[in-house]
């Protein structure tokens, strides 16, 4: 008999997978404007504060330092605990980074706010895409990674587009400020719009969507792991 993952494979895409693989392609939007939101904001916080092109450099190096951490750091957690916890832990945090740089009131507090903004974005690098990778079937899977990996610029354009007008009536700090209301968000729908596989296993993972497809004809996967009959 097939396992869940083999019956995954073999069928139409359901709307359960649909819903997950959107909702993958969002976050990474939003990642996308987050990894962006620095470069619009450094202008008027140039003019704001005077900042010199060392502490400019400081700025946008303290997110890449953020993102290599939290990438390494989080990801045997994804391993342990599950993917879809870690990627709804980390949006948590980005959110928070973005809301602490918008309150930001010198460089030094910035550049934290952006260290742990981008710890958050680490953690999102290593289980989005395996995400999508997991929830989709086997002949579909480069098409739709592809696309989720579109997420990325095209967050950054739209959002780009929505800060430039948002800053030039409410300063800087609203780039940031409209990066934690989308992060947010994001998080809320990872929470609340997919309940039934939120913080699940992988291996009861894909029970549940072997199950969404109609697919009950699947043998346990623990069944065909070692020590198990």
């Amino acid at each position: 008999m097939a396992s869940a993952r083999e019956l995954i494979d073999a069928s139409p895409l359901s709307r359960l997978q649909i819903r997950v693989i959107l909702l993958c392609t969002l976050v990474n939007m939003a990642e996308g404007y987050d990894i962006l939101s620095m470069s619009l904001a450094i202008l008027p916080i140039t003019d704001d504060w005077g900042i010199s092109g060392t502490q400019s450099g400081m700025l946008f190096s303290a997110g890449l330092i953020g993102m290599a951490v939290g990438s390494i750091a989080l990801g045997p957690v994804g391993d342990r605990y599950g993917r879809r916890p870690l990627l709804i832990g980390s949006l948590v945090v980005i959110t928070v980074g973005l809301l602490l740089s918008a309150a930001s009131g010198d460089v030094t507090q910035l550049a934290l706010a952006r260290l742990l903004a981008g710890v958050g974005m680490g953690g999102i690098i290593p289980s989005s895409p395996i995400i999508v990778g997991e929830y989709a079937p086997a002949r579909k899977r480069s098409t739709l990674i592809a696309l989720f990996a579109i997420g990325i610029p095209l967050g950054g354009v739209l959002g780009g587009a929505g800060a430039a007008v948002l800053m030039s009536t409410y300063g800087w700090h609203s780039a940031f400020l409209l990066g934690a209301v989308v992060t947010a968000i994001m998080g809320g729908c990872g929470l609340f719009r997919n309940p039934r596989i939120a913080g699940l296993p992988r291996r009861q993972g894909n029970r549940v969507v072997a199950k969404e497809a109609g697919r009950t004809d699947f043998q346990d996967e623990t069944d065909r792991s070692p020590g198990h009959g």
